[in-house]
């Protein structure tokens, strides 16, 4: 499921019919991928797009395309070893869909739920949706770029470091991206490095060494940015959540926020959206060790440039925001669109959506599994409650019974009257 909010009036939803399971020798897409717009904040909604056999894993707004990315696979058996990466790009007004079938590296196994940031008409990055940093189900996550307006990718290699998925592009040359440290130390973990030629050239910043990973990283122009990341929890140590901004083009960081209290570690900062160098929200989340994502966290949001964090109610695993103020997001818990427009004080569900479209059921291993345009659900008591297994994302990918929340598994229990 992805939102993508182009005004605050128009946005976009992805939505599933149905998961990725295996087959006698493969995978198949019993169900259907679409997308949804609304002109009116949700009273009313038109489909768009929809593709038998495609599931979307992330949607996002990048200029002035709305675009998805996904993985497509036979609606029948015997099914695809690994299905085939899919891209999809539409103008911001609802029409002229195009659906590309990129060629990207073999390594690269997260293309189902990749972030595409594009920067011009040929050029464009991909990394690892905000959910499923990490180590979501020990997937590769690099960097790739496409100088071919999406047709073909390559992997981004960092000197002295490993990309943890967060990309920037301040403008059609300037480019930033975080990464790991090869040889790291207690003082420098995570990093940014910086790209002047579009990407072909990268090197590491030596003032952003930050004692945690880092996630995500936002240049608002040529001299203000952000980078957050923290320890995930179940490592144990601080800091869980680390903010940090620079005002000179990333010559120079500051902790603008860490958090450094082990008995309140929460998970890092994996995605960021600042529309000033003092309004901002962000998003919490990230895998541990063995997860399957997405991995949500709590949504905060900031009005003095981060020193202080205000965590709201909403939890999330996506958000798309116009300004400060117009917010959307996808839930964690209950998986559908929430809003808010007032910044995070208080949030709803979006309207309109009704009742999750309900695209199959079947009897599995002693269990009734609902595949739903909202998700997927299995009742071990005969319908009486529903747990919420999340959609698959990799091939061979087995449905858990718990999710996994701001660093901690736990049911999701749906229990439906009557």
């Amino acid at each position: 499921m992805g939102v993508a909010l182009v005004t605050a009036q128009r946005g976009f939803v992805a939505s599933n019919t149905g998961y990725p399971t295996s087959a006698s020798s493969g995978v198949v897409m019993d169900g259907s991928a679409m997308i949804s717009v609304t002109a009116d904040s949700g009273r009313s909604w038109q489909t768009v797009w929809r593709q038998p056999g495609v599931y979307l894993g992330w949607m996002g707004v990048t200029g002035s395309q709305v675009v998805a990315t996904g993985m497509q696979y036979p609606t029948t058996g015997p099914g695809s070893e690994s299905g085939s990466p899919v891209l999809l790009l539409g103008e911001a007004g609802g029409g002229n869909w195009r659906v590309v079938h990129p060629s990207v590296p073999s390594s690269y196994g997260a293309w189902g739920t990749a972030a595409v940031d594009w920067v011009s008409s040929t050029l464009a990055f991909a990394s690892t949706a905000p959910s499923y940093t990490g180590y979501a189900g020990s997937v590769p996550q690099p960097l790739v770029v496409s100088r071919d307006g999406g047709a073909s990718w390559t992997t981004v290699h960092l000197p002295g470091g490993t990309s943890t998925g967060g990309v920037s592009a301040m403008s059609h040359s300037t480019v930033f991206a975080t990464g790991s440290v090869t040889k790291a130390t207690n003082t420098c973990d995570g990093a940014v490095w910086e790209s002047t030629d579009a990407g072909s050239r990268w090197s590491m910043l030596p003032g952003s060494c930050s004692p945690a990973p880092l996630y995500s990283v936002q240049f608002l122009n040529s001299r203000i940015g952000f980078a957050g990341g923290g320890q995930l929890p179940s490592f144990s140590q601080p800091p869980g959540r680390v903010l940090l901004g620079t005002t000179d083009g990333g010559a120079s960081w500051t902790i603008e926020s860490e958090q450094t209290t082990l008995s309140q570690i929460s998970p890092p900062i994996v995605g960021l959206h600042f529309t000033t160098s003092k309004l901002g929200t962000l998003i919490t989340g990230g895998c541990d060790p063995g997860a399957n994502g997405p991995c949500g966290g709590h949504v905060y949001t900031t009005a003095d440039g981060g020193h202080s964090l205000h965590r709201t109610a909403q939890m999330a695993t996506a958000v798309s925001a116009v300004g400060s103020e117009d917010l959307w997001v996808v839930d964690f818990l209950d998986p559908q669109i929430n809003v808010s427009y007032d910044g995070g004080q208080e949030w709803s569900t979006l309207p309109g959506l009704g009742a999750v479209g309900i695209a199959a059921i079947s009897f599995q291993s002693g269990s009734l599994v609902l595949s739903t345009s909202a998700g997927t659900y299995i009742s071990p008591d005969g319908g009486h409650t529903w747990v919420y297994v999340g959609p698959a994302s990799v091939a061979g990918y087995a449905p858990p019974n718990v999710v996994t929340l701001d660093g901690e598994s736990r049911p999701v229990d749906i229990v439906l009257a009557g």
